[in-house]
């Protein structure tokens, strides 16, 4: 018989500290979907940034 696997999760840990000193922690479940969004734009951006300038900084060669 094959055992299913479950899905990967990821969880959220939630600090709050209050007015008065006292701190609280809330546990939840979160979603890589949102995760993966999250940090692609950026890593996105970043790579077309660097590849630019890389393009800008190389000599121009002369026609051989």
């Amino acid at each position: 018989m094959v055992e299913k696997r479950s899905k990967p999760l990821l969880l959220v840990i939630t600090r709050d500290e209050g007015g008065e000193g006292g701190t609280a922690y809330y546990i939840n479940e979160g979603e890589i979907v949102g995760l993966v969004r999250a940090y692609s734009l950026p890593i996105l951006l970043f790579g077309v940034s660097r590849f630019l300038v890389r393009r800008r900084q190389t000599p121009n060669r002369p026609a051989s």
